[in-house]
Formats: structure tokens, sequence, C-alpha cells
């Protein structure tokens, strides 16, 4: 069954199954209900399971639909890692698997990231990496491309983008791997103290927008030799 991650906007974090018919709007009879975006129309759009794939239909909205960045004139056919722009709400179909969040005991230290990477010379290469996301086409292609330069500048074998939700942290963007075990407490040190935390080979850093952080991006390697 096709997925929609919620990437921006009002529900930001959530997660949506797809069925044969799903309807986004701002009625609350509407299967992916978006309240409190003043910008969606009652009945916005509507997402159809067909033979031929997944189409997004628009209903006649006010302000349209958008699938990477243009606007659907109809409908459109939507496959996997399409981005889907509804009002101010943004969702990815079909995104990376998720992280699995353990509850693993793990000290974080904050403090310098080249005691955490040395090989990488740079002492907040995450914080760049993070900070370096607004020259993206979307946010979610944002949040993929601060995994991938964090996993590059830091030499790492792994990285993930994650965003805090009302049921946890959910996962944007996974990279170096198809499957991840993050330690929440990493994760909570990072955004809570609003600063890098490392623990062993793993680190994680606060994601920023506005003057506040709404995420953490995090990074690992393997052990040393």
């Amino acid at each position: 069954m096709p997925l929609l991650l919620a990437a921006s906007g009002p529900r930001m974090g959530a997660r949506f199954d797809v069925g044969l018919e799903c309807v986004i709007g701002r009625s609350p009879s509407c299967d992916i209900a978006l309240l409190e975006d003043g910008r969606v129309s009652r009945k916005h759009a509507r997402l159809e399971r067909r033979d031929a794939g997944l189409f997004v239909v628009d209903l006649g909205s006010r302000n349209g639909t958008f699938v990477n960045g243009s606007r659907v004139d109809g409908e459109a056919r939507l496959v996997p890692g399409d981005e889907l722009q509804v009002g101010d709400s943004l969702f990815v179909l079909d995104p990376p698997l998720r992280a699995s969040i353990t509850e693993a005991a793990a000290p974080a230290e904050s403090g310098a990231i080249e005691e955490f990477m040395p090989a990488a010379g740079e002492t907040a290469a995450l914080f760049r990496a993070s900070m370096g996301l607004l020259a993206a086409s979307s946010e979610a292609a944002a949040l993929r491309r601060g995994a991938e330069e964090a996993m590059r500048l830091l030499h790492a074998d792994v990285a993930a983008a994650l965003l805090p939700s009302e049921v946890g942290f959910v996962t944007s963007a996974v990279v170096g791997a198809s499957e991840l075990e993050v330690p929440r407490p990493l994760l909570r040190a990072a955004l809570e103290r609003r600063e890098g935390a490392s623990s062993g080979t793993a680190a994680a850093a606060p994601l920023w927008a506005g003057g506040s952080a709404f995420g953490v991006l995090y990074v690992a390697r393997g052990e040393e030799p």
C-alpha cells in the first residue's frame, strides 16, 4: 500500500496509508484532513490507485496541487519519491524505510565534533550541513541532501534526518543503509540542548529553520579496525 509522509505543514511527521481513494482537504471528512492549513480547499485533491499506478486528481482547488514543483493540470501520475504539495503541506510518496529508534542508554556528550570523527577535519561539519539545507528545492529534498552532506563531510557510513512528531521521531531520509538503529537519548540530547551530541561512533545535531530546531541530523560509522 502506498504511503505518504508529511514533510512539512501542520501535520509534519505524520504518515498516511493510501487506500483505493484518498481525499486531501480542509474538511474534517477528508481522509487526510488539513484543518489548520488555510491555503487548502475543503476538498482539494484526490489520490486514486488504478491499474496504471497511483494518480493525484486536483478537485478544482483555489491554490492548486503541485507534483515536484509543477502545477497539476487535471491529474498526474505519482511514483515513489515524488513530492506532492497541497497548500502549505508537502508530502513525499513512499519515503525511505524508517530508522529504528532504540532506547539504549547512550551517554550523550556535547562538544566538538572533531573529537568524534577527526578524519573530517571540521569542528562543525554537521551544523554546516544542516544550515546548507535551504539551498535545496524543497524541504523533503533538503533533508535528504543534509543527510548526504553530513555523511560525506564526516566520512560516515550512514546518516538520517529525523523529525519529532506526536508519536516520537519519524524518518524523513536515510542514506547509506536500508535499515538503521538510532539511540533515542542521542536524538533528544541534540534537540533539547540545541547543540551537537556524540556517543561512541555516532553523532547527532539539530536541524535549524527560522531560528529554531525542527529536527535532528544523525550520522554513524563502523568501529575503527
